[in-house]
């Protein structure tokens, strides 16, 4: 049982057990069909990570695979809703009870 001062850390993105933080760029996920018709990130929290592909090729697999923990907008005033970045913080936990 976590204390609920590293429960606040880690759902607030200041804990250590972030293992990566990505950083997507909006017109990337368009080109994925990874934003719904108002231009929102359509990756949620508690979605997994398994791999990452570039090109059609996986060039990093992940031993366990990361649970995404926040989705925060990025980059204010560059992107046509301004914001043109999203950063993905992830961990090995999964905050839905069903893949834990």
């Amino acid at each position: 049982m976590q204390t609920f001062e590293m429960l606040m850390a880690t759902f607030g993105g200041d804990n250590a057990a972030t293992e990566i933080a990505l950083i997507t760029h909006r017109r990337d996920l368009a080109r994925l069909g990874l934003l719904d018709s108002n231009k929102k990130c359509m990756l949620n929290v508690s979605d997994r990570i398994d791999h990452i592909e570039k090109n059609g090729r996986t060039v990093l697999t992940f031993e366990k695979p990361l649970y995404i923990y926040e989705v925060r907008p990025r980059s204010w005033g560059f992107g046509p809703d301004g914001y043109d970045l999203e950063v993905l913080y992830t961990t090995y936990r999964s905050t839905d009870p069903k893949r834990a």
